[in-house]
């Protein structure tokens, strides 16, 4: 879990979203809710988070949320894939 901080601190200080895909996202015209299922532990959530929040920054329809799947188990499973 510490090490994931320091990946998350390290890639929120060094990632930029590009003009293009800025373009991009300022073109959403409705309201949307990004919801993560996530976990400190998670390795893979360390270095996708940190994107996809400086993604949901660019633009105020983009409301973003977090979910930690160890206190959410019943969510959790409606998402498992071939059981896992």
């Amino acid at each position: 879990t510490k090490l994931n901080a320091k990946r998350m601190k390290r890639w929120d200080k060094t990632l930029k979203v590009s003009e293009e895909a800025k373009a991009k996202i300022e073109k959403l015209d409705k309201k949307v809710t990004w919801l993560v299922l996530t976990e400190t532990w998670c390795g893979d959530a360390a270095h996708v988070l940190p994107v996809i929040n400086k993604v949901a920054e660019t633009s105020e329809n983009i409301s973003l949320g977090l979910v930690f799947r160890d206190e959410n188990e019943a969510l959790m499973n409606q998402f498992l894939t071939n059981g896992g």
